[in-house]
């Protein structure tokens, strides 16, 4: 047998992956960094945790404005849109009236 030079061996090798005669295990590859969490995986967990948050500030100014005083409307729309963003998110069930 002759030797082999590293190149011949290097071409050799792709060849044979290229024609599929090198079969390779299956494996999952994991693909991003896992100490970094994706974007949307962290505005799914902090998302509810800051819909709570605004509705609790929202109930105490409501309690400070009193009873019969009528909100404005910015306020109305920002209630309007938090209990809707509630709800999509699974909080805060609404009862009859």
């Amino acid at each position: 047998m002759t030797a082999q030079t590293p190149a011949f061996s290097q071409q050799l090798w792709e060849w044979k992956c290229r024609n599929g005669s090198v079969k390779f295990p299956r494996t999952r590859t994991v693909k991003g960094n896992s100490k970094q969490g994706s974007g949307l995986g962290k505005l799914l967990v902090y998302a509810p945790i800051a819909l709570e948050l605004l509705s609790l500030m929202r109930r105490s100014r409501k309690k400070k404005g009193g009873k019969y005083i009528k909100a404005r409307k910015r306020d109305r729309a920002l209630d309007f849109l938090l209990g809707q963003a509630q709800r999509t998110v699974g909080g805060g069930k609404r009862g009859r009236r």
